[in-house]
């Protein structure tokens, strides 16, 4: 194949339809028409004389071709950029948008704030913000569908950088009305099994984890009344009675500031830190707003 016959331009929104996921929004962002954006891709396969996406209903899935050529294609547009601006002596504009995975509680109330700043800061960049349990920010950014994520304790993949970010305590509470119902708080199996629990997902891995660090045991049989995603949900749960369940400090504080009172189990050991970490692909060059947005959450989080 001759490389001199490859169209710049169509490399170019390669990029955009590979990091979009869609032609119709690579379309809007690039100022083209669908068709047009279509075409090119259409064009660039026939000079490689290999498929890149696998067209379906409303969707378009990248080959194993588009996923190797990919990295190597956006590293270089990003150093032509940086090589022109230095050469032509020009300050870069910064833009494009930046695809960012968290929880739903650290993103909402920690990121989120920071990234209103970065934003107004720099109009050109947009954020994709994507809130969803580690497993599932974990599978998306192996999909190349993020480019970097801030996740809890998780098992790792090899695949994935970490970098630890900060942390957060997970305490159990509950409403000093729920627990006058119950004899005096003693850190037993016995006891704890014969509370109610309000959890986030169906094996109750939070509870779980404040059972096994505190009471050093696996297994207890939970009466979990509710299962709910949100923090906030769980927490509503918890400060309307039902029962148990944990929560992160930060949301604790902001309990207590409204004026409600919340009982927490202080536990046998010190408090539970769930940490938070930086997850990015291994070799994955990140574009220059990703890199400028990533570089102004960092410098917040670790100073």
């Amino acid at each position: 194949m001759n490389i001199n016959r490859l169209n710049l331009n169509g490399l170019r929104i390669f990029l955009v339809v590979y990091q979009s996921g869609s032609m119709t929004t690579a379309a809007t962002q690039l100022h083209l028409t669908q068709s047009g954006v279509s075409q090119h891709i259409h064009s660039l396969e026939e000079e490689l004389g290999k498929t890149l996406f696998t067209r379906l209903p409303r969707k378009i899935i990248p080959t194993s071709v588009a996923h190797e050529i990919y990295g190597a294609i956006h590293e270089s547009f990003i150093n032509l950029e940086r090589r022109l601006a230095k050469v032509l002596d020009v300050k870069t504009i910064v833009a494009g948008q930046v695809r960012i995975g968290m929880p739903i509680e650290f993103g909402t109330n920690i990121v989120v704030p920071l990234l209103s700043q970065l934003g107004l800061k720099n109009p050109g960049i947009s954020f994709e913000i994507t809130l969803d349990y580690t497993s599932v920010l974990q599978e998306k950014l192996l999909k190349n569908e993020l480019d970097f994520a801030f996740i809890d304790e998780a098992p790792k993949d090899n695949r994935i950088s970490y970098q630890a970010v900060g942390s957060e305590k997970i305490l159990l509470c509950t409403t000093p009305q729920y627990l006058s119902k119950h004899t005096k708080v003693v850190y037993t199996s016995s006891y704890f099994e014969s509370l109610d629990y309000v959890e986030y997902k169906g094996d109750e891995p939070i509870l779980r984890r404040w059972m096994l660090h505190h009471l050093k045991r696996k297994n207890l049989k939970l009466n979990v009344r509710a299962h709910i995603m949100d923090v906030q949900g769980v927490a509503k749960f918890i400060t309307s009675g039902l029962g148990v369940g944990a929560l992160p400090d930060h949301v604790v504080d902001k309990i207590k500031h409204t004026g409600q009172e919340l009982k927490i189990f202080e536990g046998k050991s010190k408090p539970l830190e769930n940490e938070i970490r930086l997850a990015k692909l291994k070799k994955h060059p990140l574009s220059s707003a990703c890199q400028l947005t990533l570089n102004e959450l960092m410098q917040e989080f670790l100073g």
